[in-house]
């Protein structure tokens, strides 16, 4: 449904008169994004472990661990 919706707005002349990158440069953009997310809510979590009970974080960062791993493309290369 993606790679779909952005193949209209291609074809429809881009996103409000801007050419859209490629899907190899989208994807980037996209894990970058999604890595960011999960950086923030890393020092997040920290912080507020810091702040208090912090039982919670070893399974919190076991959670991101996985989150990590599952970071995948979202367009078809």
């Amino acid at each position: 449904m993606v790679a779909a919706d952005f193949a209209q707005m291609r074809a429809n002349g881009g996103l409000a008169g801007w050419e859209l990158p490629g899907d190899s440069e989208l994807n980037l953009i996209f894990e970058t994004a999604a890595y960011a997310r999960l950086a923030s809510l890393l020092v997040w979590s920290v912080a507020a472990a810091g702040e208090g009970e912090s039982g919670w974080l070893r399974e919190r960062l076991a959670d991101m661990v996985g989150w990590l791993d599952d970071v995948r493309p979202v367009l078809p290369s």
